[in-house]
Formats: structure tokens, C-alpha cells, sequence
């Protein structure tokens, strides 16, 4: 368009002989602009108030007015400009002409389109007053979809009267006005409420502003916070936000984290031993199990007391980041990471572990039946209701937040009696699945949605009418319950794995000083934490004997796991048992003790082999990671097949009681698995699967791509393209595969889990060596400091420090799979995600931002997130400023086709916001 109106413009110029100025180009160098200054003069009509108006000015006027636009609104390329007032009008000459000249985006919607998208994509907005109470009217509504994060900025023409109530803005926004004498003057900026109109007009707005391409800082953005010197407004968040209080309380909860830690190992290191001393190892053994066992008890318990003295009950409403009832909200799920409520669980989790974990819902206030069966990790309890025998999986979360707008946003989610949620969907707050509703595996259910029927894909669409026989009667949900109550009894028993590597402790320090019993003048209460004097005399084998327990350990439960799959009874498909059964249960142990070790290993190069040791049919040549979830025997896996992370490889489907396991997963030749994937009956030969791809039924032509739900089809453009098919890894020399197979199996699995206990060891040496017998409280500190500091210090040198010298930003773009860099990027996520994991938890606290960074991300200011591992490759991430990240949002940036490690630089711009479940692959 700007061509046409070019040459039509140049055009007219020849025929009249006045002057045209192309303002689309770039300013003059100095020397020809002084020449051009007085090269003529251009009289610029626009439409006014008052009529049509006209103002002679000069080029160099001209010229000088656009760039005081340009400068003031900070356009460049990647602006986008939308300008809903009259070309001819004097508003519409600065949006036009500043635009162009940056080369910014211009956007002029219909009015259909205004509200619906470009608002919503736009920088600068340039408009009447009426324009903007129409649409301040519509963004002030709570249900509003669409609400204009990334608006930097907001041109008013010819401002008479208030400005309009702006709670809908966001912190960084700018208020301007155009005057009628725009091509000589510079604008004037109104600095106001945005939550109260006020016609006021000054600068001092600009000052806590920060353009659209801020550089980011290698500092903490907290520390203003902290010390009260920030620039930033201390209403960033919204009029009832409270940063400075937020900030301090959750720091003090965070680091509360490590010490209660601490705090255990201190009471391990100074009760256990002593015990195991004077008792006989199957009482210690015991004790160790009534611990583990009481500690979950207590847990819950601190948890529904502070949830009712806290919240009482969630109630539906809107409230902003950094307010007193996020703060409120925030402690009570900070306090819930490392409960029953918190853990993980899958299709394949136990019966006794589901019911306790209803039972503790159902104590802090969620409305769940006990025959339901939920692995999903509940927020905001008591506005989420699950029916008698619905099932709802995870790993995503049913939370009753929802943070999309920047804002804590509570509305009550309803999973009706007998539906069914599959792996991997999102149930947005406010969303109802109703009674016998079914939503398909990685699926996503907006809010206000209803789900009466089966529904499938993103957004989920109808595709098939509602089962009556889907909805369960009393008397089977009361049958089922009574059962389930049963197999409840049986819970301690899933803490025998997690007794065992203490245990082990206990029985190599019996061994070691070969002194069982102490005296009976050492049994009094001042020494209940004293140690035969032998042991003392052999502290410094203690570090090796931890290191030793901690890889028997790992090697143990690896060889129980295969071993267990080998010997327990097979499942043969198709076969539908009851959940309640031993086969179901035997089955969902088989696949519980696989997905463990399978995370132990991860990206080891033996897990193909561990697999086919555990049952399943695994060709040559494979490559696998850790997956989702697997049942080994129903597994078949062809020659040269790339699965990354977190895929299901199963048709195991558990349903209204039922554990069916309806075909065998067939996996051909050459084929490739990105992440997130469900595949219940396998994919023919070379076919691709990128992420987050639903296919329920196999399908017959080899060589294709899927992607998403419902998948798309397409022709792979790789090497398959050219008729050739993926042959495998690179070819490597003997020492690169020995390295490669060494540093991913031995040193990542074993090696790594054996300096970790050694650090545990060394603690314990130093605590015994400095404070052989406490006798005062000051000791009892000292001590506890000591494991703090290792924890904390284990952490920053292996995690941090170790991780970014093994792997950072100046990694090679494109890798092969025997290179080095995969090898040391394997090493630096086992150290960092598994071993050495972040010894706090900081999501959704301003603590957050820092702790990237020291990972090597760059983070912009007022980030917020709710995920833990927001970023698989921190190194490779940048984060602008006031980005928002909802529960299950994820960055990757790294690519593993056609068996070669490639990354990629992913630069999230300001005001993004990723929704729930939203995965960002670049």
C-alpha cells in the first residue's frame, strides 16, 4: 500500500511541483541533512474538531516531530502500532508517519477484529477517548478473554475530559496525549491512577517506565524489593498487591525449606545410630519405618491446620499477584510440596497410596469421592469436586487458579460421577466435565466449557454423544470404596524402598566397628546420642561407606525392578481386570517400579537394554529416555528408534475401577518420539512424532509426520524426504562410544548418586568430629549448621557451578550423538534436575528469577511462574520482562531428530504469557 501511495504521491509532485517527503526512509547523515534543511517548504492538511485544518511546517520540522514520536514511543522494527483513528486526522498523520519511518508494524482493524486480536498484539495504541472507554469497558470485565498485556503505550487525541478508569493496564503502560501543534511539539505524557480517572498531566510517569526492548540485568530484580531503593512502582501487580511483605515471607519460607531438612538429618544422625547400637537392626528397622510413616501423618496434618487458619475455604473470585490472599494461597501450597498430597502419581500408582491421598484431600477441604481415582496434583481444594468412580490422570494439574491474566483468578472446576480425564489434559478453572463426560488424552477444556459427552483435541471439540452406561450406581461406588479402604491398610508398605538406603547405613556401621551393643552407663537420657568410642576411631571410612551404600543402593533397586518384572505374573492383552484385583495391582506395581528406575536412569544409554531385561521386545540401535509410563511386556520396540522424555508407551487405560490393557504396543523400525506423546497402539515404520501428539489408533502409512491433537499429517522433510531412512547415530570412533556409554550409564547413574551420599558422609563426620555429644542448645545449632551448609554448598558447587562449566549458552548449535556435548549436557541436567536437586522450592515467589539466573537463563523484570523446571535449557533462554508462566507451562530448546542434539536460542518477549499446560519448543 505504501508503494502505491508513493508513486501516486511522487506523481502529483511532478504535475504541481511541491515537495514530498519520504518518511519511510532512514534519516539523512548529517552533512546532506543541513543541505536539505531549507530545500523547500510542505503545508500539512489533516481533519480536525473544528473542520479541515492546515499547518505550514518545514522538512526538517517534519522530520524532527516523527523521530520525538518515535523516540518517546520507542518504535523500531518489532513494533506494532494500532491506530483506530482517521488517516487524515492529526493522531493518524503521527501513527502513519512515526511508523513507517521506524519500520514498525501499522495495524488499522475492522471493528470486529479491534477487541478480538489486534489489541491484543499491539504496543502502541492510538485512539480517541471514546475509543478507549469502549474497550476500558470491555477489558474491566472478569471474563474478558483478550486483555492488551503487551500495550506499552496509549495516544489520546485531544483529551478534554477525565481519563477513564484503567485497572485493566498493565504496570509498564504509558499514558500520552496528541496536541494539535504535533509537528513542532513533543507529546505530553499524563501521570495517573490507573485504577481512578484523573486528567492530571506530567512526566513523572515516564520514570518508573521501561521500554519494550530493556536489556536485562545480570542482578537479582529483588533486591529493591528487599531494601525499598526500587524505581519500579510498588504496585506493579495491581492496587492490592503487596510486594515488600510477599517477598519477605515467602524468603523466609523458602529457606525454611533447606533447614527442615537439615533439621532431619540432624535428628537421623543424632537418634538412628545410637539406637541401632543398642537394639537389635529389625527394632531400628522399625523405628526407621514408624518415622517415615508418622512424618507423612504429621505433614498433612501441619497442612489442613494451616490451610483452615489461613484460607478457611477457597471462594470464587479475582485478586492480584502479590495480594494478601496470594500470600495466604502461596504458604498453603508451599507447605504442601513433599506431602501425600504433592507426590506424583500415574495409572500404574497404588491403590493404598490413591485412597490415603483422597482421605488427605478430603481433610483439607476438596470435594472428592473416595472411589475416585486422581494423579493429578490438586490446587485451591475445596473449589474442586470429583464424582463417585470418576478418574482423573496426570500429570498436569487440577487446579482451580488460573494466572493467564496476570492475575489470581479462582473459579470452581466440576469432574461429574464416572467421567474420565485422560493423561496429559488441561482443565481450565471454570470448566465442568460432567457425569460419564470423557476427554481424550491431551485434550484442553476451556472455561465455561461443559463436557457432556466424549470430547477430543485443542480446544476440545465433540466427538461422540454422551454413555449412559458410563455412570456408576450407589451401590457399586460403596462396594468399591469398602474395597479400596482395604488395600489402604497395606500403605507402610510403600515405604520399604524409601527405609532401605538408611537401613543399609545403619547395618555398615555395625560392620565397621564391629561393636554391637554399648554399655549399659552410656543408656542414661544425657547420652542418648552417643556412639560406641571404636566408631570414632574409624570416622574417616564413613565417606567411602556412603559412597558404596548409595551406589548398592541404586544398583539394588534397578536389579529388583527387573528382577520383579521377570518373575511376577504376565499381563496378556486384551484383558480388563478390576482395579481392586491382585493381577490389576501386580501390574500396577510392574509399572510404578519401572517408571522409578527409568527416572534413576533417564538418559542413560542402558535403558533399552534395562527395558528389554525388564520384558520387553527392543530391537538394535535403539536410543531411549526416561518415559512416562510403560508396562515392559506389552512393549515391542524396532530396530534404530529414538524415544525422547515423557512419552506413553502403553495402552493401559484405568477407568471407573477398571484396568484394562486393551492391545499390545508395537513400535516399527526407525521410528522417532518426541516428548509428551501417548501412543496406545504404536507407529509403523519411519514415522515421526513431534510433541504432545495423540494418535489412538495406529496408523497404516510408514514414513509420515503427527503432530498435536488431533494430529496433523505430513511428509517428514529430512533425510526421509530424499527417499533414505534414518540409519541411527553418526558413526563414531571405539573411544567417543566407550565414553559416551560410560559417562551417561555409569557416571550419571551410579557414580553421581555415590558423591552425593559421600557429601552426606562427610557431614556426618564433620558434625560427630566437632560435636561428639550434645549437651546444650547452641550445639544443637551448630550442628544443624553444618548439614545446612553442605546441603546448600553440595548444591551450588555440583548443580550450579558444575552444571554451567559443563554445559552454558556457548555449546555447539548442532551436535552429534556421540559428541562430548551430549554427554556433558546429560551430566549437567543429571546433576542439577536429579542428584543435586534445588534444595528450595521458589515458584511463584520473586525468589524465583534469581535462582535462573544462577543457572545461566536470562530473566527480565516482575517474571512470574508457578513451575518449578519452567526451563529445560536455562543456557539457551531469554525472558523479557513482566512474562507469566501458568502451572505446567514449559521452555525447551533443544531438539533431538535424526539422532543430533541441537539447540536453539528462545527469546520470550515482554508482556508473553504462557498458559496452562502450554509448552514452548523452539
Amino acid at each position: 500500500m505504501w508503494m502505491r501511495l508513493q508513486g501516486h504521491c511522487r506523481l502529483l509532485a511532478s504535475e504541481v511541483g511541491c515537495t514530498v517527503l519520504d518518511v519511510s526512509s532512514s534519516p539523512a547523515p548529517p552533512k546532506q541533512r543541513r543541505s536539505r534543511q531549507g530545500s523547500g517548504a510542505c503545508c500539512i492538511a489533516f481533519a480536525g474538531s473544528d473542520g479541515l485544518r492546515a499547518e505550514p511546517t518545514s522538512e526538517a520540522a517534519l522530520l524532527q516531530a516523527v523521530l520525538g514520536w518515535q523516540q518517546e514511543l520507542h518504535l523500531d522494527h518489532t513494533g506494532r502500532v494500532l491506530s483506530c483513528l482517521q488517516a487524515g486526522s492529526v493522531g493518524g498523520l503521527v501513527a502513519l508517519l512515526s511508523s513507517l519511518h521506524a519500520g514498525a508494524t501499522l495495524l488499522s482493524p475492522s471493528d470486529e477484529l479491534l477487541q478480538k486480536l489486534c489489541v491484543s498484539r499491539a504496543n502502541v495504541l492510538a485512539c480517541e477517548l471514546t475509543d478507549l472507554e469502549t474497550l476500558t469497558a470491555t477489558w474491566s470485565q472478569e471474563n474478558c478473554p483478550v486483555r492488551p498485556q503487551q500495550l506499552s503505550a496509549v495516544c489520546v487525541q485531544e483529551l478534554t475530559g477525565q481519563w477513564p478508569s484503567l485497572n485493566w493496564a498493565p504496570s509498564h503502560l504509558r499514558l500520552l496525549q496528541i496536541g494539535v501543534a504535533w509537528a513542532t511539539a513533543l507529546p505530553r505524557m499524563a501521570a495517573i491512577d490507573l485504577g481512578r480517572g484523573s486528567s492530571a498531566i506530567s512526566a513523572a510517569s515516564a520514570r518508573g517506565w521501561k521500554p519494550l526492548g530493556s536489556s536485562f540485568s545480570p542482578a537479582s530484580s529483588l533486591a529493591g524489593y528487599i531494601l525499598g531503593h526500587s524505581e519500579e512502582h510498588e504496585k506493579s501487580f495491581g492496587p492490592n498487591s503487596w510486594p515488600v511483605l510477599c517477598a519477605v515471607v515467602q524468603g523466609a519460607a523458602i529457606l525454611a525449606q533447606p533447614v527442615a531438612v537439615a533439621a532431619k538429618m540432624v535428628v537421623a544422625d543424632r537418634l538412628l545410630p545410637p539406637l541401632a547400637f543398642c537394639q537389635p537392626l529389625w527394632i531400628s528397622f522399625l523405628v526407621l519405618l514408624a518415622w517415615l510413616f508418622l512424618e507423612q501423618f504429621v505433614r498433612v496434618g501441619v497442612l489442613a491446620l494451616l490451610k483452615w487458619l489461613l484460607i478457611g475455604r477457597y471462594k470464587e473470585g479475582d485478586h492480584d499477584i502479590y495480594s494478601l490472599m496470594y500470600l495466604r494461597h502461596w504458604l498453603v501450597e508451599h507447605v504442601a510440596k513433599g506431602t501425600i498430597v504433592d507426590q506424583s502419581a500415574h495409572q500404574g500408582s497404588s491403590m493404598a497410596f490413591l485412597f490415603m491421598r483422597n482421605l488427605a484431600l478430603k481433610a483439607v477441604g476438596a470435594d472428592v469421592s473416595l472411589s475416585s481415582v486422581i494423579t493429578r496434583r490438586v490446587v485451591a481444594f475445596d473449589l474442586v469436586s470429583v464424582g463417585d468412580l470418576a478418574t482423573v490422570h496426570g500429570p498436569r494439574h487440577l487446579t482451580a487458579v488460573n494466572y493467564g491474566t496476570r492475575r489470581m483468578v479462582l473459579r470452581r472446576v466440576k469432574v461429574g460421577a464416572g467421567a474420565y480425564v485422560g493423561p496429559n489434559c488441561t482443565l481450565e478453572p471454570g470448566c465442568e466435565v460432567a457425569a460419564a463426560g470423557y476427554v481424550e488424552p491431551l485434550s484442553t477444556v476451556h472455561s465455561k466449557v461443559v463436557v457432556d459427552g466424549r470430547v477430543c483435541g485443542v480446544p476440545a471439540q465433540p466427538v461422540a454423544g454422551a454413555d449412559a452406561s458410563r455412570l456408576p450406581t450407589k451401590e457399586e461406588a460403596r462396594c468399591f470404596r469398602n474395597k479400596a479402604s482395604a488395600w489402604a491398610m497395606g500403605y507402610w508398605c510403600l515405604l520399604l524402598p524409601k527405609a532401605m538406603m538408611p537401613f543399609l547405613g545403619l547395618i555398615f556401621l555395625r560392620l565397621l566397628c564391629g561393636y554391637p551393643f554399648i554399655e549399659e552407663r552410656t543408656m542414661h537420657i544425657e547420652h542418648t546420642d552417643v556412639l560406641p568410642p571404636e566408631l570414632f576411631s574409624m570416622l574417616q571410612w564413613v565417606p567411602l561407606i556412603a559412597f558404596a551404600v548409595s551406589m548398592l543402593n541404586a544398583i539394588g533397586q534397578l536389579a529388583g525392578t527387573a528382577l520383579l518384572c521377570r518373575l511376577l505374573p504376565k499381563v496378556k492383552p486384551p484383558c480388563t481386570y478390576s482395579l481392586l484385583s491382585l493381577r490389576a495391582q501386580i501390574a500396577a506395581l510392574k509399572m510404578s517400579m519401572f517408571k522409578q528406575a527409568s527416572e534413576m536412569m533417564h538418559d542413560a544409554s542402558i535403558v533399552p537394554a534395562f527395558t528389554r531385561l525388564c520384558g520387553a521386545t527392543v530391537g538394535h540401535g535403539c536410543a531411549m529416555s526416561r518415559q512416562a509410563l510403560m508396562l515392559p511386556e506389552t512393549l515391542v520396540v524396532g530396530n534404530r528408534c529414538f524415544f525422547a522424555t515423557d512419552n506413553i508407551l502403553t495402552s493401559v487405560e484405568v477407568d471407573r475401577g477398571e484396568f484394562k490393557v486393551p492391545c499390545v504396543t508395537y513400535m516399527s523400525d526407525h521410528t522417532f518420539l518426541g516428548n509428551n506423546n501417548h501412543l496406545p497402539q504404536g507407529l509403523p515404520e519411519g514415522s515421526f512424532c513431534g510433541v504432545s501428539t495423540w494418535l489412538p489408533e495406529r496408523p497404516t502409512e510408514p514414513h509420515y509426520c503427527y503432530f498435536g491433537n488431533p494430529a496433523i499429517k505430513f511428509k517428514r522433510l529430512s533425510s526421509q524426504a530424499a527417499g533414505k531412512t534414518n540409519q541411527g547415530p553418526e558413526p563414531a570412533s571405539c573411544l567417543a562410544r566407550f565414553w559416551h556409554h560410560f559417562s551417561s550409564s555409569v557416571l550419571d547413574v551410579f557414580l553421581y548418586r555415590g558423591v552425593q551420599g559421600m557429601v552426606t558422609g562427610v557431614a556426618f563426620v564433620v558434625s560427630r568430629t566437632s560435636v561428639p555429644e550434645i549437651t546444650s542448645v547452641w550445639q544443637v545449632c551448630q550442628v544443624l549448621a553444618i548439614y545446612l551448609a553442605f546441603l546448600l554448598g553440595s548444591w551450588f558447587i555440583f548443580s550450579v557451578k558444575l552444571g554451567n562449566m559443563l554445559f552454558n549458552g556457548k555449546a555447539p548449535r548442532s551436535n552429534a550423538y556421540y559428541s562430548t556435548t551430549v554427554t556433558r549436557w546429560f551430566t549437567a541436567l543429571t546433576g542439577q534436575k536429579r542428584v543435586f536437586k534445588l534444595p528450595f522450592q521458589a515458584a511463584g515467589s520473586r525468589w524465583q528469577a534469581p535462582i535462573l539466573r544462577l543457572l545461566g537463563a536470562k530473566i527480565g523484570q516482575r517474571f512470574f511462574c508457578m513451575n518449578e523446571h519452567v526451563l529445560f535449557d536455562a543456557s539457551f533462554t531469554e525472558i523479557g520482562d513482566d512474562v507469566t508462566v501458568d502451572y505446567d507451562g514449559m521452555v525447551r530448546c533443544h531438539s533431538f531428530e535424526d539422532f543430533r542434539l541441537k539447540f536453539t536460542h528462545c527469546k520470550i518477549g515482554n508482556g508473553v504469557t504462557i498458559m496452562t499446560g502450554a509448552i514452548v519448543a523452539c
